[in-house]
């Protein structure tokens, strides 16, 4: 009996916790950044390396999908020739493992164990109807969090998906106010 009840409480100890449910980023209660063109285009000049210390192929909502989003969510057309094309040139979340307290002080400190940076970097450029490049607007933003050594899986993915959140915000508010200096011929 106490063989059967200790296994019952070991089996059930083991079980995990489901994966967090994030939610989906939407960018549509912002208001609408309206272009005279009448195309528009997202692109990728990124390629991700799929490797350590790369973590961005990992995520449910990796940085360059949450720039497409943005995208999708805030510009629309209010032309009738010429074409707004956006482009992805960094969308990288690095993992840096950190220094920890090592030593007998080592069992009984909790460090930070990981640094998690993104870097967001993309332009917006403005074309006429016959494809000649009239015009274009930069922005970058970079955004970091650490996390303890005793995270759990479920509080690490929702903390990486705060730090997309936050670098999409920070990139997205960046641009749109070098869209609006650089692009004024174009942005209504």
């Amino acid at each position: 009996l106490f063989a059967t009840l200790l296994f019952a409480l070991t089996v059930s100890a083991c079980q995990t916790a489901p994966a967090p449910q994030m939610p989906t980023l939407s960018y549509s209660h912002l208001p609408a950044l309206n272009l005279a063109v009448g195309k528009i285009e997202i692109e990728s000049e990124y390629k991700a390396p799929m490797t350590s210390p790369n973590k961005e192929h990992t995520l449910d909502t990796p940085p360059s999908k949450a720039f497409s989003r943005w995208v999708n969510d805030r510009v629309r057309t209010q032309g009738q020739g010429g074409m707004a094309k956006f482009i992805v040139e960094e969308a990288s979340v690095i993992e840096t493992a950190l220094d920890r307290t090592k030593g007998v002080k080592g069992l009984f400190t909790k460090d930070q164990s990981e640094r998690y940076t993104g870097t967001l970097k993309g332009r917006v450029e403005i074309y006429d109807p016959s494809g000649k490049k009239l015009g274009y607007a930069t922005a970058s933003a970079t955004r970091s969090q650490t996390v303890g050594e005793d995270i759990n899986l479920n509080d690490r993915e929702r903390i990486l998906f705060e730090l997309v959140e936050a670098l999409v915000a920070d990139f997205g508010t960046a641009l749109e106010k070098n869209m609006k200096s650089h692009l004024t011929d174009w942005v209504k």
